[in-house]
């Protein structure tokens, strides 16, 4: 026999979602279209040990970045894509870029990501400025609100 048990208790409210960027970085290979994913750390909260586009939450800094023909939320969120792209692969998406050494970059990228420096001060360091050209926008997606941890995220592709 089998009994019903009482009535559940409510879910949780979902949480606020935290505002993100990601990269969706891609060329035509030889076979075909090509994109870039990154392996998660098995310790993230979220999606970790899985393939995502390189990005994360927009941090307040980014909103210090000039981005020429953009302001507010829509530059910050730009900005966030292309810190996250460079802390995450390396990649530079800026104007300038090709003139920075790769030891140079790396040095940049360690001292980003060991808090010496900030995004503006690597950009400062090597004469570079954000390309809005070079990133184009590809929508945004809000984490579902059952999920514990939740993003509203904006994608751009960059060739």
């Amino acid at each position: 026999m089998s009994f019903a048990p009482g009535p559940l208790p409510p879910p949780p409210p979902p949480t606020d979602p935290v505002p993100a960027s990601a990269a969706v970085v891609f060329r035509d290979g030889p076979d075909g279209r090509e994109v870039l994913l990154v392996r998660r750390g098995e310790d993230r909260r979220f999606a970790g040990g899985f393939h995502a586009f390189p990005g994360g939450r927009l941090d307040p800094a980014d909103a210090e970045v000039p981005v020429a023909g953009l302001a507010g939320e829509e530059a910050a969120h730009l900005v966030c894509a292309v810190r996250e792209l460079f802390e995450e692969t390396g990649i530079l998406v800026l104007r300038g870029a090709e003139r920075v050494p790769g030891p140079a970059r790396d040095e940049s990228r360690r001292d980003l990501l060991e808090g010496r420096t900030s995004f503006a001060g690597v950009l400062a360091r090597h004469g570079l400025a954000l390309d809005r050209a070079a990133l184009a926008p590809a929508g945004r997606w809000v984490t579902p609100p059952w999920l514990p941890v939740r993003f509203d995220a904006r994608f751009f592709l960059v060739r």
